[in-house]
C-alpha cells in the first residue's frame, strides 16, 4: 500500500511540473520536461512492485532531488531578499516570484523525503 502512495504522489508531481517546464518556453521546455517525466517512470515502476533496481534508482534519483529542493528554497529565500532591498529603493515589482521555487523546492523535498524514507526498507524477494 505505501508503494502505491508514493507512486501516485510521484504521478501527481510530474503532472504539476509538467506545466512549469513550459513556463521556460519552447526552446528549454522539453529539455526540463524529462525530469518530471523520470518521476512517471519511477512513478509506473514503484506502482508495479518493488524491486531492489527499482529501490536503487529511487535512492539515486531522490538524494539528487533533495539536493536540487535545497538550492531552490535557498535560491526563492534570496530572491525574496533581493527584491526586499530593491523595494527599499523603489522597485521590486516582482518581488513574489520568490515564492514560486521555494513552492517547487517544498513539494520535492517532501515526495524526496518520502521516497528515501520508503527505499530504506527495501522488501526481502
Amino acid at each position: 500500500m505505501p508503494y502505491h502512495l508514493v507512486a501516485a504522489a510521484h504521478f501527481l508531481v510530474a503532472l504539476l511540473l509538467l506545466p512549469l517546464c513550459l513556463f521556460f518556453g519552447i526552446a528549454v521546455g522539453p529539455l526540463m520536461a524529462v525530469a518530471p517525466l523520470w518521476l512517471a517512470f519511477l512513478g509506473v515502476q514503484l506502482w508495479r512492485g518493488p524491486s531492489p533496481r527499482t529501490f536503487a534508482l529511487l535512492r539515486a534519483t531522490h538524494w539528487a532531488v533533495l539536493l536540487l529542493a535545497a538550492i531552490l528554497i535557498y535560491a526563492g529565500i534570496a530572491t525574496l531578499q533581493a527584491a526586499e532591498r530593491s523595494a527599499a529603493h523603489g522597485g521590486g515589482l516582482l518581488g513574489a516570484f520568490g515564492f514560486l521555487p521555494i513552492g517547487i523546492g517544498c513539494v520535492l523535498g517532501v515526495l524526496a523525503a518520502l521516497s528515501l524514507i520508503l527505499a530504506r526498507r527495501e522488501p526481502t524477494p
